[in-house]
């Protein structure tokens, strides 16, 4: 059964289309009431201001300077992985914008991000949730593939879109808590990893000589050592900068971004999943999570039996090499749509209204009235 915050939001789920994820088209926010729209209104002018300030002299490249930079990075990530807290940290350091293939206003108004919806030689990074969404298509040169591990990511992707914004503030408890959900959450969940499963792979295939791969662990990007990810991640895209430089970023952007994981382990959220799903995640992503190098708080029983079982082309922080305008000799094309693995309640949104158990939403209701 259903309580009434739930009830609230799943109607504003509903009448929002579910979770976005199936156009290049502004995303559209719900705001379940009145109260938490005058708070998420507050911090919205809080973090305009900031993101404002930091954003304070960017440019987008000048004609012909993109080949100077050795071309174009695609900054591809599961969402609620760390792309926008990434793409800050480059801005301000390189003091160019970065882009990305669809426009999300909110983000640009909000979050100073100017290089929503750009995609083209003014930008040399540009985000994107490919093969998840449908949007132009465009060409890079290599690739940064923020990885977030499955339990936390699928749990804060459900809150993000259920809620509508990044903070909880405006509620007294969080209303997207999974437990007053119930198969509806589990289902999410399930279908999620799949999507989770197929996008990583997706990804990390594409790392051969030719086309360099990054691979960044959210967690890493977030943690203790995040100045040196930062460092490893200006290297592999050919730039330089100085130890001030990127301190100077950092404390910039933790005026910007207080993640609600900060101070947790990973897979935190693990215990929010069924035990049954728990199991599955930890068998089937064993190779992408055991190479990444993921210890037993994600993977729980299970051991991993390789040190690393990607492909020894895919590149870490730890293993970065630079690559510049002369590292790179391939040449890839994101979002062809024969590459496309949309979330199916994207492609069949009247699936997303069955999810909706008929008989708990009957059953609230006949017990209030």
């Amino acid at each position: 059964m259903l309580n009434p915050n739930a009830c609230i939001l799943l109607v504003a789920y509903l009448i929002c289309g579910g979770p976005s994820g199936g156009s290049c088209s502004s995303v559209e926010r719900c705001k379940p009431n009145s109260t938490v729209e005058l708070a998420q209104k507050a911090i919205a002018a809080t973090t305009t201001a900031i993101a404002q300030g930091s954003s304070h002299g960017l440019r987008f490249l000048k004609p012909g300077e993109l080949n100077s930079l050795g071309g174009k990075t695609v900054l591809a990530s599961f969402p609620r992985s760390g792309s926008t807290m990434l793409r800050h940290l480059v801005q301000n350091i390189t003091g160019i914008y970065t882009g990305a293939d669809f426009k999300d206003e909110y983000m640009r108004d909000t979050f100073g991000l100017k290089g929503e919806g750009v995609f083209d030689d003014r930008v040399f990074m540009v985000k994107t949730h490919w093969p998840n969404r449908f949007c132009p298509p465009f060409q890079v040169q290599r690739a940064v593939v923020l990885v977030r591990n499955p339990f936390d990511v699928i749990l804060s992707w459900w809150t993000f879109r259920i809620l509508g914004y990044h903070q909880h503030t405006g509620y007294d408890s969080n209303p997207a808590d999974p437990k007053l959900f119930g198969t509806l959450w589990h289902r999410f969940a399930a279908h999620e990893f799949e999507i989770w499963k197929k996008f990583h792979t997706f990804w990390l295939r594409k790392a051969s000589k030719r086309f360099p791969v990054l691979v960044v662990r959210y967690e890493d990007l977030v943690g203790k050592e995040q100045s040196r990810v930062v460092h490893s991640i200006l290297s592999f895209l050919g730039h330089t900068a100085t130890t001030m430089q990127v301190s100077s970023a950092v404390k910039r952007i933790k005026m910007l971004y207080r993640p609600r994981s900060a101070g947790k382990h990973a897979g935190y959220s693990k215990d929010q999943f069924p035990a049954s799903l728990q199991a599955q995640i930890q068998r089937e992503a064993a190779d992408v999570l055991c190479g990444l190098g993921y210890t037993s708080e994600i993977m729980g029983v299970l051991k991993c039996e390789k040190v690393s079982s990607l492909r020894e082309e895919v590149q870490t922080v730890d293993t970065v090499s630079a690559t510049g305008a002369d590292g790179t000799k391939g040449t890839m094309t994101v979002n062809l749509p024969r590459e496309a693995m949309v979330r199916q309640y994207v492609l069949k949104k009247e699936q997303l209204r069955e999810m909706v158990s008929a008989v708990n939403l009957r059953s609230y209701l006949k017990g209030q009235l």
